[in-house]
């Protein structure tokens, strides 16, 4: 990730996520441990000792940027463009699904 998309990351999460830095711990730092334990599937005890924290604080500055971003979800999370296809037609069983998959993919084979 490039400085820049972590700022913008970093800013969008303290505007519009409502995260908030502690007295020890700013938010560019709680969401570098959140983004180092999602990214490369490190456990606690790796990202504490990295970070010099607790196992306590990395959990809890884990879980507020995790609801941060659950708040950003209409904004961070876009919905793929069948899937809205799917469930404007109604296509909620497997066969609906699979049918309809089919025809959007040949529509797109033949443009």
């Amino acid at each position: 990730m490039s400085r820049g998309a972590f700022s913008q990351l970093c800013h969008l999460l303290k505007t519009s996520g409502s995260l908030q830095s502690t007295r020890n711990c700013t938010i560019a730092n709680q969401v570098a441990m959140f983004l180092s334990i999602l990214a490369h599937h490190t456990k606690n005890c790796i990202v504490k000792s990295n970070h010099i924290r607790s196992g306590r604080t990395v959990y809890k500055h884990f879980h507020r940027v995790l609801n941060s971003v659950i708040m950003l979800h209409s904004i961070l999370l876009s919905q793929s463009r069948l899937m809205k296809i799917i469930q404007i037609r109604g296509g909620n069983t497997l066969r609906g699904v699979w049918g309809l998959w089919t025809e959007h993919t040949s529509m797109l084979q033949s443009l």
